[in-house]
């Protein structure tokens, strides 16, 4: 007998039908945006490197 996979995007539109696992997705997913703003910030101010003579 031959398996057939599932679709992530099935799994996920399914589990996000439960409010309370929507509710934990959308906080765990707040808190990883409030966490990749800092570092896009960082990367995109500009440095000045010098070099020294020696």
């Amino acid at each position: 007998m031959k398996t057939q996979g599932i679709p992530y995007s099935n799994v996920k539109a399914k589990a996000l039908m439960n409010n309370d696992v929507l509710e934990a997705y959308s906080v765990e997913k707040t808190e990883v945006e409030v966490q990749i703003l800092p570092i896009k910030t960082k990367n995109t101010q500009k440095r000045t490197f010098t070099r020294s003579s020696s």
